[in-house]
C-alpha cells in the first residue's frame, strides 16, 4: 500500500530536479580546442569587471618610478617576446593571463642574470613569488646583455630582454 505513494513522491522529486537543472541559465560552452578568454580581455571588452586593487598592488604603485618597456604575460606567453631597453631602464611585467606568473631569469643554455644582492633565487631578476592575473612586477636592468626570462610556473614560455 505504501509503495505507490512513495514511488509517486520519488518520481515527482526526480521530475522537479530535472526541471530545475534544465531551467538554470548555462554558461556558453567552449568549442573544442577554443582557448579560455583571459581575464584581461574580458575586462577590455566589458564582459568582466576589473578586480579590486589590493594593498600589495597599491604598495607596488607607490614605490614605482615608472617603466620604459611593458611586457605582458598572456596565456600564449610573453608579448612582446623580445624587447630592447637601455641599461638602467625598467621593464614592467604585467600578468594578463588566466594563471599566476613567476618571472625569473632563465639560465638554460644561456648566462643567467647576475645576482648582486641576497634576495631570492639565483638571480636578481626574480619576482621571488607568483603574482596573480591583473597584477604586475617591475625590474630595473642594470647589467647590459641579452637576458632570457621565463615564467617559473611554465618554463616552456620565455622571452628576451636586450640591454644596450
Amino acid at each position: 500500500m505504501l509503495r505507490r505513494p512513495l514511488g509517486s513522491l520519488i518520481l515527482l522529486c526526480a521530475v522537479l530536479a530535472v526541471t530545475y537543472f534544465f531551467s538554470k541559465p548555462m554558461p556558453p560552452a567552449l568549442k573544442s580546442g577554443e582557448p579560455e578568454v583571459p581575464l584581461a580581455e574580458q575586462i577590455r571588452t566589458g564582459e568582466a569587471a576589473p578586480p579590486a586593487m589590493t594593498d600589495a598592488t597599491k604598495a607596488k604603485l607607490a614605490t614605482s618610478h615608472g617603466f620604459q618597456a611593458l611586457v605582458s604575460y598572456t596565456d600564449n606567453g610573453f608579448e612582446p617576446a623580445r624587447v630592447s631597453i637601455k641599461q638602467g631602464e625598467t621593464v614592467r611585467f604585467t600578468n594578463n593571463s588566466s594563471h599566476d606568473v613567476w618571472i625569473a631569469s632563465d639560465g638554460t643554455n644561456v648566462q643567467i642574470y647576475p645576482r648582486t644582492k641576497a634576495v631570492c633565487g639565483s638571480s636578481d631578476l626574480d619576482s621571488c613569488a607568483p603574482f596573480p592575473p591583473m597584477d604586475f612586477w617591475e625590474f630595473t636592468f642594470n647589467t647590459s646583455g641579452e637576458w632570457h626570462v621565463v615564467n617559473n610556473l611554465d618554463k616552456a614560455k620565455g622571452g628576451v630582454v636586450m640591454i644596450e
